[in-house]
C-alpha cells in the first residue's frame, strides 16, 4: 500500500460523488496487497482527512470488521453518493 500523500495514494477530498471512486482505488491497491476485510478497513480510514476518519470510524460497521457492509454505511453519510452512469450504455 502507498504512503498516504503520495501521488499514487487513494485520495478522497470529501466530495461525494469521489467517493466510489475512492473505494474502487482502495480495494485495488487492497486486493493487490491481500488485504483482509478489517485491514481493508484500516487502509480506508487512513487515507482519508482526519476528520472524516472520525467519523468514519464511529460506524458499527468498522467494528464488525465488513469490508462490504462498512463501504454501504459510510455511503448513507453521503446523500450525493451514486455511480455517475449518465455515460453509460445498457
Amino acid at each position: 500500500m502507498p504512503l498516504r500523500g503520495t501521488p499514487t495514494a487513494p485520495k478522497f477530498d470529501g466530495n461525494p460523488r469521489e467517493l466510489i471512486r475512492y473505494f474502487e482505488d482502495v480495494e485495488q491497491l487492497a486486493d493487490a496487497a491481500a488485504l483482509n476485510d478489517v485491514q481493508r478497513i484500516k487502509a480506508t480510514l487512513h487515507y482519508i482527512h482526519r476528520d472524516d476518519a472520525e467519523t468514519w470510524e464511529t460506524l458499527p460497521e468498522v467494528k464488525a470488521g465488513d469490508f462490504g457492509k462498512f463501504c454501504e454505511a459510510v455511503k448513507e453519510l453521503y446523500p450525493g453518493c451514486k455511480e455517475d452512469k449518465s455515460y453509460m450504455r445498457d
